[in-house]
């Protein structure tokens, strides 16, 4: 297409920030037989921006125009004109000029209309490369049959672009005719095909794949090695294992992670491999491993996994403590290693150890857990308040009561909750106290606690917490004094004034 003059760049900018008034689209449609081809092809630019119905006979006539900048345009602009303009582009399709005929796939393809798809396919052999690229991607959006054999054809396309958008328009269409072409695409030159190829491939779930999918994993993009994991995981084929156990290795961590995953995926058959992967000299292959593990829900990955907690290696014993917060066995036996963990140097496997052992349940867990509570590590001590809480253990109340003085914000909103699902009345004290904490999440959760413990000498503080400053601990506390045998209705006089953002007439009355 020849560039278009100023002038005309200049007339669609003061066109489009006008608006589009009814006398404006009018003066547009004539402008589209104006001698000067560029006010015509400005003219249609601009009625495709309008979305104007009475645009739509008009720059179908458009499409006959002589210059071909200006088809190109009502073309393009028809594409946002829905149903009415679909025949139209059909013929459009078939123009002189490519653009113009590149702009009328581009059209079709964004009405969507299924009638579309036996007129592109021809286009998927136009003489110009940009017509075909777009009408492969049309067609993938089309997911007609009919469309594959092209597809498959185009897949050996000179242009990298062609053959990029049918791989992933044959993915799209997912017929089962596609799998070996692309198979052999995955050893095409350009690796942005071979991503493609391999996007395309992993939605089959086709066994035909696991092969060259297994090859894939040795490809220099690292893109396209985590794909192939997730297909080999999704296919679930044995013959995968011991190549993904051996990506486990790989010098990308999504990579890494996707081998993990495929190897978790396949559950039960790749537990012996994995327990052997886990005893691997290179530490990456045994962290790997331990993730893989912490997806299977077997017994038999309990005694690796608390090998791994004893690993020399600070990243193996992170992911093997995350692993027993991941899966659904409360063994007992992994309750100590867990509990040794509490001390490691590695701050993350501190914090997964308290989650597992939260998770685990076992009584032992609970004067280290709170021994945790003092860890120089603010995410050990959320975590550690967090699993006291749900133990429910009054041994844990002093130094949860303690932890409404961290100095992290984080920390003490979870030990005033932890206080509230203990239920412990020697709490009641702090917690009024933590009502004026300067965090409104503390005071909230302190609210919610006085609530929980059902102490009939909250009512009073929680009545001066309706006047925070924080409309949520307002609420909190409504909820709270509802527990407490106070209700809030709108029929009697007020106790205590609420802001304006609350319900403008709610009042208190003590039932």
């Amino acid at each position: 297409m020849k560039p278009i003059p100023l002038l005309v760049i200049i007339v669609l900018l003061i066109a489009l920030t006008s608006g589009a008034k009814s006398d404006e689209v009018d003066k547009w449609i004539n402008d589209l037989k104006n001698p000067n081809p560029y006010v015509r092809l400005a003219a249609a630019y601009y009625l495709g921006e309008t979305d104007d119905p009475r645009a739509v006979g008009p720059l179908i006539q458009a499409l006959k125009d002589e210059h071909s900048d200006v088809r190109e345009y009502s073309a393009q602009a028809l594409g946002k004109m829905g149903e009415l303009a679909v025949d139209p582009l059909i013929l459009a399709v078939n123009d002189t000029n490519s653009a113009v005929r590149a702009g009328a796939v581009v059209a079709l393809k964004a009405i969507g209309n299924p009638r579309a798809a036996a007129s592109l396919i021809p286009a998927i052999r136009d003489e110009n490369s940009s017509v075909r690229e777009i009408a492969a991607l049309a067609l993938g959006t089309f997911n007609d049959s009919k469309a594959v054999d092209p597809l498959i054809h185009a897949l050996n396309d000179d242009n990298i672009d062609v053959r990029e958008n049918a791989a992933w328009a044959l993915g799209m269409i997912n017929d089962p005719r596609a799998v070996d072409p692309l198979i052999k695409l995955l050893n095409d030159t350009n690796s942005s095909v071979r991503l493609n190829a391999t996007r395309a491939l992993i939605t089959f779930i086709d066994p035909r794949a696991v092969n060259p999918l297994i090859q894939v994993l040795n490809d220099t993009n690292s893109s396209i090695r985590e794909y192939a994991t997730y297909g080999l995981g999704d296919i679930g084929d044995p013959r995968a294992i011991g190549p993904l156990i051996r990506t486990l290795n790989d010098e990308d961590s999504f990579v890494r992670m996707g081998a993990a995953f495929a190897l978790g995926d396949m559950d039960k058959e790749a537990i012996d491999p994995l327990i052997l992967a886990i005893k691997d000299i290179n530490s990456t292959v045994r962290v790997g491993a331990a993730s893989a593990l912490g997806m299977i829900n077997d017994p038999r990955v309990v005694d690796p996994l608390i090998q791994s907690l004893n690993d020399t290696n600070c990243s193996v014993r992170k992911e093997a403590a995350f692993a027993f917060g991941r899966i659904d066995i409360n063994d007992s036996r992994a309750v100590e290693p867990l509990i040794r963990v509490l001390h490691d140097e590695n701050c993350d496997a501190r914090i997964y150890a308290v989650y597992a052992l939260r998770d685990i349940g076992d009584p032992m867990a609970i004067e280290p857990l709170i021994k945790s509570l003092s860890d120089n590590d603010s995410e050990v001590r959320i975590g550690s308040a967090q699993a006291l809480g749900s133990y429910g253990d009054s041994r844990a109340v002093e130094p949860l009561i303690k932890a409404l003085n961290d100095k992290n914000d984080d920390v003490r909103w979870n030990a005033a909750q932890a206080l509230g699902d203990i239920k412990d009345p020697i709490a009641f004290e702090p917690l009024v106290q933590a009502l004026n904490d300067t965090n409104k999440a503390v005071r909230w959760n302190a609210a919610w606690a006085l609530g929980a413990i059902n102490d009939a000498r909250a009512v009073d503080p929680l009545i001066k917490s309706l006047n925070d400053e924080d409309i949520d601990v307002r609420f909190a506390s409504m909820d709270a004094l509802e527990k407490l045998g106070i209700t809030i209705n709108e029929n009697n006089n007020l106790t205590t004034p609420l802001s304006k953002e609350d319900e403008s007439s709610i009042l208190l009355t003590e039932i």
